[in-house]
C-alpha cells in the first residue's frame, strides 16, 4: 500500500499568483515523489485584503473539478463574506469594519456584481467545512478549545480563535491541531508538539505556505515538507505602510 500525503494550505486573501504558483509546486511534489494517493486541505480566508478574492474563488472551483481529493475549511473571512457582501451589496466604503479587514477589494475584486458575489457565496456556504480529521490530525481554520473534545467545538472557536488556544505552549490532546488565522511569528510555518500553524501572512509577507504530512503503512503520520510560494505583498498592506 502506498504512503498518503495531505498538502495542507495556509490562508489565502485574495492572492491568486501565489496560490497558482503554489498548486504547481504541489503538483512538482507529488510528481517528484510519486504521490498517487493524497488530499489536499485549504485552511480557509480565501478572500479579503489581496486584490484577487474572485479570481481565488474561481481557481479553487476549477481546482475542485480536476482533483480526487480536496477539502475547503471555512475561514471567518468566508463567513462574513457569506453573511454581508454575498448578500448585503449595499455595503460600501462607510462600512469601516469591512474595509479595514479587507473586504473593500474583495468587493472591487467582483466589480461589485451581485451576481457574482451571491454565487461564490453559495460555492463556499456549500462547500466548506469547518474541521477535517484525518487519524491523529485535525485541520481547522482558527484553533480549538483544548478542554473540549472536537464533537464539542463551538464554530466561533474553529473561526476565530487566537490568543487562548496559542498561548497553550504544550498539551496531550488526542489530536495534533494543523490551523491557519493568526499569522505566525517567524512568518514561516511553525510546527509544535501539539500543534502546526501555517498562515505565513500571504497578504503581508508575500508568502503562501503547505505543509506536507505523510501517512505510513503503518498509520503514523510526520511531517515531511514545506512548500512556499513566495511573490510580492498584497497592495492592501503596501497601502497601510505608506499612511503611517
Amino acid at each position: 500500500m502506498p504512503n498518503y500525503y495531505h498538502y495542507f494550505i495556509g490562508d489565502i486573501h485574495g492572492m491568486v499568483p501565489q496560490l497558482e504558483d503554489l498548486l504547481q509546486k504541489i503538483k512538482a511534489h507529488q510528481k517528484k515523489y510519486n504521490v498517487s494517493k493524497s488530499t489536499v486541505v485549504f485552511l480557509g480566508d480565501y478572500v479579503d485584503r489581496g486584490k484577487d478574492s474572485k479570481k481565488v474563488i474561481d481557481r479553487l472551483i476549477e481546482y475542485q473539478k480536476t482533483e480526487k481529493s480536496v477539502i475547503f475549511l471555512m475561514g471567518n473571512h468566508d463567513e462574513y463574506f457569506i453573511e454581508t457582501a454575498g448578500y448585503n451589496v449595499n455595503i460600501d466604503e462607510s462600512d469601516k469594519f469591512f474595509i479595514e479587514h479587507g473586504g473593500l477589494e474583495t468587493l472591487k475584486s467582483f466589480n461589485f456584481d451581485a451576481n457574482d458575489m451571491g454565487k461564490a457565496s453559495e460555492w463556499l456556504k456549500n462547500n466548506c467545512v469547518y474541521y477535517y480529521n484525518h487519524l491523529n490530525l485535525v485541520a481547522v481554520h482558527a484553533g480549538i478549545d483544548w478542554t473540549k473534545s472536537m464533537s464539542d467545538q463551538k464554530t466561533d472557536t474553529l473561526l476565530y480563535a487566537r490568543n487562548k488556544f496559542l498561548s497553550v505552549k504544550d498539551i496531550d490532546y488526542p489530536f495534533k491541531i494543523i490551523h491557519g488565522h493568526t499569522i505566525t511569528q517567524s512568518k514561516k510555518v511553525e510546527i509544535y508538539n501539539h500543534r502546526i500553524a501555517v498562515d505565513t501572512g500571504a497578504y503581508y509577507t508575500g508568502r503562501l505556505s503547505c505543509v506536507v504530512i505523510e501517512t505510513d503503512k503503518d498509520l503514523k503520520t510526520k511531517v515531511v515538507d514545506i512548500i512556499v510560494s513566495e511573490m510580492e505583498p498584497s497592495d492592501f498592506i503596501k497601502d497601510k505602510i505608506n499612511e503611517s
